[in-house]
């Protein structure tokens, strides 16, 4: 009877690390978009660029970087909500894959 209360603390578990995974991303995409600029001069200061480079066509695709990020965070976020559901609804293969493998079980081989 312990089993079904260890399964589902271990799902919330699971539930709690993917939102935590998802509101640090989050964080961290919301501070790159914050600090694009901050973060394109510093990423351009340490380049070794020839003299005469095309500064501005770097700034441009240096600048799509934080936003490339959030867009990755929004796409997981989609796939984590996804996987939360289908968690709670217990229909995730993975979380009842050792109740459905009880169902099908092997008799016992006899040394005989």
């Amino acid at each position: 009877m312990t089993e079904p209360v260890d399964t589902l603390s271990r799902l919330w578990r699971v539930i709690t690390l993917l939102l935590l995974d998802l509101a640090l991303s989050a964080v961290l995409a919301a501070l790159f978009i914050a600090f694009r600029q901050s973060l394109v001069d510093y990423q351009l200061a340490r380049m070794d660029l020839p003299s005469g480079a095309d500064l501005a066509g770097i700034r441009d695709g240096l600048s799509a970087g934080p936003w490339s990020r959030a867009v990755v965070v929004v796409i997981v976020a989609v796939v984590h909500t996804f996987l939360i559901r289908r968690l709670r609804l217990g229909l995730l293969w993975a979380a009842t894959r050792p109740a459905v493998r009880a169902l099908f079980a092997r008799p016992a081989v006899s040394a005989a």
